[in-house]
């Protein structure tokens, strides 16, 4: 239960430099504080060791319906939104957050309260002007009687982070180095074309012309390759030897099921022959990809302008997309058997482990199914429905969606979908655009510290997020984080709906089906 309900009644005190840095303490990109309306005195918790804060989704509660009222009669968003004009806020999160961990010291059981957390920019809101944000905020949850929430203002910023197989790192031919992921194949009911789904900031950098884009002979045409120029550079190096390399690594040391010297140099030979023979095969291969032209999987065909979605009836999302058409001679499947399936190759035991520890977490009673189906590969098929998102952690006995996604950066990952809704803020244009995205969480790391890994990192953008029976949730858009080289993290990844976004695309006159 949160403790704010006294916060009126109660001498306003900014928070010291020390509790400013370390209140967040625990969560990936430790934020900075700026104004919060617990009454709680903070001070470091620890037994044998520190002991941080974990964010946790929000489950069952009666903000969660009223906030994830998306029809623009929702007072409470409008009223919030209202208390936060003086500020230069990026996004508005409802999440739990406690302690990781009951002290071993003193055997305390720390609460995890609902909090409504309004991320600022960095430097931007001085300790005053927070604190009336909070108190105002909290105003408002109390006269609809909320009074079990807490309210922190806090620094972070928003990011749009940047085979045939998804997850995978592609980028603009134009810009290799701008970096993100393959998202989701799509075909096209009318003429049957197989499309390529991603974010259009993968695509078109910060310099492009924010305007609607529609492929013709008359306009510069946008090809994708596949991968970045970074990854690309990153492959070279491993491709050749990474497995070989650490077998080599290993029989060096001597290890005890070699028990002849004469032995152990014989084998430190034969692979080292093998990498030779593997090196001589691939560097031709790597050659010829050294030629960015050589990468190109097809071309953008259509992508509206950043910006916010038109449909007056409910709360506005970005539309943040674009479309490329594929060149068939540049896949090694021919498009009639080309599928929406992820790979995870030498990753398949980290990711099965993930998924392990996330269960742990939260009861999943009656659910058979697992994400990672197989140890080597995903096939994605369906969609998880925006009411079953909403209505989920509601009832007591249900636990958050379980999800997965595979960044081109981060890999695969495990992580819960919070039931309550986040509204991001960003600027477009000459103004700022407010967006509903759904929240995702990272499994927590069970160990000394007990944290939450980050769900995706910088470059993950794009990627396809995706539940229970492998049905697809949404698209990987960004997240909330830090940008100081300190903690270069994100806490928080952000999707857009893939319902809403099949919607969104037929609108603009693309009947397409998940492939």
């Amino acid at each position: 239960m949160g403790d704010s309900s006294s916060l009126t009644n109660t001498t306003p005190t900014a928070p010291s430099a020390e509790e400013q840095q370390w209140y967040y303490y625990g969560l990936p990109s430790q934020p900075k504080l700026v104004a919060r309306s617990s009454t709680r005195p903070w001070k470091h918790e620890f037994d044998w060791f520190p002991i941080g804060k974990v964010l946790d989704p929000v489950g069952q509660h009666v903000l969660v319906d009223m906030w994830n009222d998306s029809t623009h009669s929702n007072t409470l968003r409008r009223d919030i939104f209202q208390a936060l004009e003086a500020v230069q806020w990026t996004s508005i999160d409802i999440l739990r957050i406690g302690y990781q961990r009951k002290s071993d010291f003193t055997g305390e059981e720390f609460t995890h309260p609902v909090t409504l957390f309004i991320s600022v920019e960095r430097g931007s809101t001085p300790w005053p002007q927070g604190y009336a944000v909070v108190k105002r905020c909290l105003e408002i949850l109390q006269t609809r009687g909320i009074t079990d929430v807490d309210v922190d203002v806090k620094e972070s910023s928003t990011f749009l982070s940047f085979t045939d197989n998804l997850g995978l790192s592609i980028a603009p031919f134009d810009n290799p180095g701008h970096e993100g992921t393959k998202g989701l194949y799509l075909r096209q009911k009318d003429t049957g074309a197989v499309l390529l789904l991603t974010c259009r900031h993968v695509l078109f950098g910060g310099n492009a012309a924010n305007e609607t884009y529609t492929y013709d002979d008359s306009n510069h045409r946008i090809t994708v390759i596949q991968p970045g120029e970074e990854t690309f550079e990153e492959s070279k190096s491993e491709v050749a030897g990474r497995i070989i390399d650490h077998n080599i690594a290993n029989l060096e040391k001597g290890n005890t099921w070699i028990k002849s010297e004469q032995r152990r140099d014989s084998e430190i030979n034969e692979e080292q022959l093998a990498l030779s023979h593997l090196t001589e095969k691939t560097q031709p291969m790597l050659a010829e990809l050294e030629d960015p032209a050589a990468r190109i999987i097809g071309h953008v065909i259509f992508s509206p302008k950043l910006g916010p979605s038109t449909d007056e009836a409910t709360a506005t999302r970005v539309r943040d997309w674009a479309l490329i058409q594929l060149h068939p001679d540049k896949h090694q499947s021919c498009f009639d058997e080309l599928q929406n399936l992820v790979k995870l190759r030498d990753e398949c035991y980290s990711s099965r482990e993930g998924e392990i520890r996330a269960r742990s977490e939260y009861p999943y009673k009656g659910e058979d199914f697992w994400l990672w189906w197989s140890l080597t590969t995903v096939l994605l098929e369906g969609l998880v429905p925006e009411y079953e998102i909403r209505r989920r952690g509601q009832e007591r006995e249900m636990s958050p969606i379980l999800v997965g996604t595979r960044g081109s950066q981060s890999g695969p990952r495990v992580g819960f979908l919070n039931n309550v809704m986040s509204i991001t803020r960003e600027p477009i244009d000459d103004h700022y655009c407010i967006s509903e995205v759904w929240c995702v969480l990272a499994y927590r790391q069970y160990g000394v510290e007990d944290r939450r890994r980050p769900f995706s990192c910088h470059g993950d953008s794009g990627a396809c997020v995706w539940g229970g029976k492998s049905r697809v949730v949404g698209l990987l858009t960004g997240g909330s984080g830090n940008i100081n080289e300190d903690y270069r993290a994100l806490d928080i990844t952000y999707v857009t709906s893939m319902e809403w976004l099949l919607e969104d695309i037929k609108r603009h006159g693309f009947d397409v089906e998940l492939l």
